[in-house]
């Protein structure tokens, strides 16, 4: 039996358990939302979908922290949204408040629980609540560099590449592609172009409808069934890491394999000078961050 938790009923919340009907055999849902209505209505909504969807599972919604109890996986999307011209990082404060109550209720109520973060600013709050759980970070991990990684791709087929390639590093201004990593076809891309327009695709989506939804819903999807389904498949994922890379004391996107034990290990690549040394600056802008945390 296979059973999901979702924190925070809003646009991603909602899409991610939408693209997890769509990815994986699923028999009970439970979406728990400060704005119980809100929580209620996107469940019966999903359950009539995925009657649609010739589903049958049990979808269950509220406002009490309870209804995770048995949960295989809780995905978090519960914090303050991202508004146009706003910083990632200009959210922290406000969202580890949020992020503390999430980690504590849900680990009252499903202690076997692996829990995906994806409320933004993803890094940071992932680093916060895998302290705050004090678990392993197999246990705790964040959903961030594989939603750049498919506006990568996206760009990249739009240009006429391949796209065999991926994002490390924050998601936010300091990602990076992995450049020495890629295999795109053969000629080489613009790779500054390339960041530019991602950049830029990011923040047109926002502009154009405040935010992002079917992108992120589906990468957290993606990540889910990877661990439910023990794929041992590699996916960008915000790590906590511990000495690859050179790195500690920070969480950011790097390859990672997700498997029935969450975070199973993380790939280190033979990147090259450039890519290795934005990695490291991505990670010391995040660091700064959390050292300014009560954590």
């Amino acid at each position: 039996m296979t059973k999901l938790g979702f924190v925070g009923a809003g646009q991603v919340g909602a899409t991610a358990a939408f693209s997890c009907l769509h990815q994986l055999d699923v028999d009970e849902i439970a979406i728990v939302d400060i704005q119980e209505d809100l929580a209620e209505g996107q469940s019966l909504d999903l359950a009539a979908a995925a009657a649609g969807l010739g589903e049958v599972p049990e979808v269950n919604a509220g406002g009490d922290y309870e209804l995770l109890d048995g949960a295989d996986v809780v995905v978090s999307t519960a914090g303050s949204p991202r508004k146009p011209g706003m910083d990632r990082l200009d959210l922290l404060e406000k969202n580890v408040g949020i992020t503390r109550n999430v980690v504590e209720d849900t680990f009252a109520h499903a202690p076997g629980a692996h829990l995906l973060m994806v409320a933004n600013p993803v890094d940071v709050l992932t680093y916060a609540a895998w302290t705050i759980s004090d678990l392993p970070r197999n246990r705790v991990f964040g959903m961030g560099s594989w939603h750049d990684s498919l506006r990568l791709r996206f760009v990249l087929s739009d240009e006429g590449y391949g796209t065999d390639a991926f994002m490390l590093g924050e998601h936010g201004e300091s990602m990076l592609v992995a450049k020495s990593a890629a295999d795109v076809g053969d000629t080489e891309p613009d790779w500054a172009d390339i960041q530019d327009k991602i950049c830029g695709l990011a923040m047109n989506i926002i502009e154009k409808k405040d935010y992002t939804n079917w992108a992120p819903g589906v990468a957290t999807a993606n990540m889910v069934k990877a661990i439910v389904e023990n794929e041992k498949r590699v996916l960008p994922t915000s790590t906590v890491l511990q000495g690859e890379y050179g790195i500690e004391g920070a969480s950011l996107g790097v390859p990672a394999v997700l498997g029935q034990n969450g975070l199973e290990r993380v790939l280190e690549y033979d990147l090259a000078d450039e890519d290795r040394q934005q990695l490291q600056d991505s990670a010391d802008k995040l660091k700064k961050q959390i050292g300014e945390l009560d954590l």
